[in-house]
């Protein structure tokens, strides 16, 4: 599992078919569920984005999309909007 994990390409589509039943739910506010649960796909999908532009940032002083979509997902979540970075991650 762990090397699983390891491989970029493989840790993506699993978090893409977490992700996807968890955006469903939280589209159509199915379940009653107290915390929504775009969540998920959020984190996921999110953190490896944040990840690499900050390191983009610190090793190589460039910006590039990595760190536009990660402050977009920033400000998105700072004013509310949980479904707009679920887009954003998706695109």
């Amino acid at each position: 599992m762990i090397s699983f994990l390891k491989d970029e390409e493989k840790r993506t589509v699993l978090f893409l078919m977490i992700s996807l039943p968890a955006l469903i739910v939280s589209f159509f506010d199915m379940g009653g569920l107290p915390v929504n649960l775009a969540w998920i796909a959020i984190l996921l999908c999110g953190v490896p984005i944040i990840k690499e532009a900050v390191m983009g940032l610190l090793t190589e002083f460039d910006i590039k999309a990595d760190v536009l979509v990660s402050i977009a997902l920033v400000a998105s979540i700072i004013i509310g909007e949980i479904l707009l970075p679920v887009k954003l991650l998706l695109l």
